[in-house]
């Protein structure tokens, strides 16, 4: 696969970008002028040559400022009954809430990366059939939502799909027409939904594509091929909100870790009413809500999820996004415990400086991603928050912000935390130019989607972040001309803002963004969701030299889309790697898909994918799609149910076969496996507790008359894998 400008930044934008005032927008403010893309890139350099110079006088500032951002790790997470009994004394006196020293600059500064891209993002908004009804909002109310997107090969065709919402009542299908990237056939998945908020893609073991979409209600629609049409069938599968919420989010997560994708949606209504769902699949295609049962019972008006192994144990934790306003009770941190004996799988823990729920500290973060932004092959994370909206609203002049108020408002700009050798997390955005970018008028922008990407194919990973209306920003018409922004990272810990260089537009507002390769030539092509305004397409026509592949997973023990595999990229010259995750882009997703991307002159070598299981697959280059069509990458059947439901009657069974692979996935005899329950859960089995074989097969069969539930725990070679098939079962007479 391969696959009029605005003006100059403002003086007051230019005094805050030292970095003694870095907390304000950090150097990479509003867009550069015009010129070319070299010449943009010595503007970068010189700018992170000016920067240096900042950050040389600041060293010597007798009172510098202090970071609310602390180092965090394993061993600075307190215990989350320790942390409840402090917030509920009032005496919750973690070191988010206290100021800590500034991260310190390496003296000599990495050099810049040489930008050697040619071309732009092309837009071509017109292919995309309209018109688009446009949701103007209302001020007296609310701000009008953003228009979103979801984007996978739903049909099998090699060519990925567009579904979309509107913002205002309809979701939408763009099915690309085979063997003609750009052209598509328009279809609507779901009329006359009132108000869609965010569309997402959801996978059922060997069962067609799902879109998910959310607002006044989750809404499951399937493809019907017999009736030619989609079904949807939401409220019957067992996802029930309730009435008159806005739901913002709803989004696959496997958060039991047994195979199978359930559903995370989250309301915001500014009141208690607003929480987590958590709909667990059973199993037989339904969905039963069971947050409190799980750990994830929280009330907070949240805007989204993002469901990322944190702490790196092998098991995905929750992190909940919250806005500020009532219930206040902070963005939240679910530690996820693994496989307890007894006790909640997840637990809510302190993450500072962001996640200190329940302490209503560290802003508002719209959404978040996870990757290697650093290149030291640890995972960072990304929050996009309400920047210095808080600071201008009540009047403040950000041309003459203190160190101390600077620091006040610290919390209201976007965190880049990176991950340390030692495991920490560490806020470096003041540093890197990234805290709040500024609107051609010279106002700060409430930043929503950001998504990681190698746009200019260095090796180094860039950030695409959107700005659109809050609520505040929307009532009183203070946003400016604001628009999307393309942060380039030098390769040196500082990101530069090359927006108009790379084609992106000025102004556009729009919340959402999702990036795909749209024409299978191996780079990612650009949705922008509008808000108030129309959609609009890119395509990537930047010319780089480098390489790119796209991973798609099929998971079989592990969950289908192979959310919370880790994955490692060997080239001659580097090793990449990622998540497979779904970044916390508000109002739609991108599909499942991992992509990387390497510089002219380096060559893959090998691919490893440590599956949610914790089976580790390794796959030598060969015959690969570079630059070109996704490569498809299948878990072996490390397990496999025969039935994951059964009544609970005598005669109820369910065949379970454990096998053995190497790291290639060619099947072994020798290592043992086993099958066993987990312990606490009932139930019996047939045949060898364990075998020396290539396949181990047991037969289960639940207590009879009763409803409950079995996790099964599958072993090889001494080692559980971390993923627990579940048989549920139903007592005659019961749902």
């Amino acid at each position: 696969m391969t696959v009029p400008p605005p003006p100059r930044l403002p003086r007051l934008a230019l005094v805050a970008c030292t970095w003694v005032l870095a907390w304000a927008c950090g150097p990479a403010g509003a867009p550069a002028g015009p010129g070319s893309l070299d010449a943009a890139a010595g503007a970068a350099d010189a700018a992170v040559s000016d920067q240096a110079g900042a950050d040389s006088a600041a060293q010597q500032d007798p009172a510098p400022l202090a970071d609310a951002a602390t180092a965090i790790g394993p061993d600075a997470v307190p215990d989350a009954a320790g942390a409840d009994t402090a917030a509920a004394a009032g005496a919750d006196t973690t070191a988010a809430d206290a100021p800590t020293a500034e991260v310190a600059i390496a003296a000599a500064a990495t050099p810049a990366a040489p930008y050697l891209a040619t071309g732009k993002l092309t837009e071509v908004s017109d292919l995309l059939e309209g018109p688009w009804p446009i949701n103007p909002g209302d001020k007296a109310k609310s701000e009008p939502p953003s228009s979103g997107t979801a984007i996978e090969d739903l049909d099998g065709d090699g060519l990925l799909d567009i579904v979309a919402h509107d913002a205002v009542g309809e979701v939408r299908l763009y099915r690309s027409l085979a063997g003609q990237p750009w052209k598509w056939n328009k279809e609507v998945v779901l009329p006359g939904y009132p108000d869609p908020r965010t569309v997402a893609l959801y996978a059922e073991p060997d069962g067609p594509p799902v879109v998910l979409t959310a607002g006044a209600r989750v809404a499951y629609s399937a493809y019907d091929k017999k009736k030619g049409a989609w079904i949807e069938s939401g409220v019957a599968r067992g996802l029930q909100v309730p009435i008159n919420v806005a739901v913002q989010t709803a989004a696959p997560h496997d958060v039991d870790e047994d195979g199978l994708l359930d559903i995370v949606a989250t309301i915001f209504t500014c009141n208690d009413a607003s929480k987590p769902l958590v709909f667990v699949a059973q199993g037989n295609g339904n969905f039963a809500e069971q947050g409190v049962q799980l750990g994830l019972g929280y009330t907070g008006s949240l805007w989204n999820t993002l469901h990322t192994d944190v702490d790196g144990d092998g098991h995905p934790d929750l992190l909940a996004m919250s806005e500020t306003c009532p219930p206040q009770n902070g963005n939240a941190y679910f530690h996820n415990r693994g496989h307890p004996s007894q006790g909640l799988r997840y637990e809510q823990q302190k993450l500072p400086p962001i996640f200190n729920a329940p302490s209503p500290m560290g802003g508002s973060p719209m959404g978040a991603a996870v990757a290697d932004f650093d290149g030291n092959g640890q995972l960072d994370l990304f929050l996009t928050m309400i920047g210095l909206r808080d600071a201008r609203l009540g009047g403040t002049d950000l041309g003459k912000l203190s160190p101390a108020l600077l620091q006040k408002f610290a919390g209201d700009c976007n965190q880049l935390l990176l991950r340390q050798p030692d495991g920490k997390l560490v806020n470096t955005a003041p540093q890197a130019g990234l805290t709040a970018a500024l609107s051609s008028t010279g106002l700060s922008m409430v930043a929503w989607t950001a998504l990681p990407v190698d746009l200019d194919v260095d090796g180094h990973l860039d950030l695409l972040v959107t700005h659109a209306y809050d609520f505040a920003a929307f009532l009183l018409s203070d946003e400016g001309a604001a628009h999307p922004v393309f942060y380039r990272n030098l390769g040196n810990g500082k990101f530069a803002d090359l927006s108009q260089q790379i084609g992106l537009p000025a102004p556009h507002i729009g919340r959402h963004a999702a990036l795909a390769d749209l024409d299978n030539d191996g780079d990612l092509d650009l949705f922008l969701g509008g808000q108030a305004a129309a959609p609009r397409l890119y395509r990537n026509d930047v010319a780089t030299g480098g390489h790119h592949l796209s991973v798609r997973l099929h998971g079989t023990a592990s969950n289908p889309f192979g959310l919370g595999a880790r994955l490692q990229l060997k080239t001659t010259a580097r090793t990449l790697v990622a998540e497979a995750t779904i970044h916390a882009a508000p109002h739609g997703m991108a599909g499942p898909l991992v992509h990387f991307a390497w510089p002219a002159g380096e060559e893959p070598q090998s691919l490893t994918v440590i599956w949610p299981t914790g089976y580790s697959q390794k796959l030598v280059a060969g015959n690969w799609p570079i630059d070109g069509k996704p490569l498809d990458v299948a878990e072996p059947a490390l397990f496999t149910l025969s039935s994951r439901w059964l009544p609970a009657t005598a005669n109820a069974t369910s065949v379970v076969k454990a096998r053995t692979f190497d790291p290639y996935g060619k099947p072994l005899a020798a290592p043992q496996a086993s099958i066993e329950l987990a312990p606490g859960d009932a139930g019996t089995f047939t045949g060898p507790t364990v075998c020396d074989n290539v396949e181990c097969t047991r037969t289960y069969q639940p207590p009879v008359g009763v409803t409950g539930e079995a996790a099964l725990v599958v072993t090889v070679a001494g080692k559980p894998w971390a993923v627990r098939p579940r048989v549920r079962y139903v007592a005659q007479g019961k749902p």
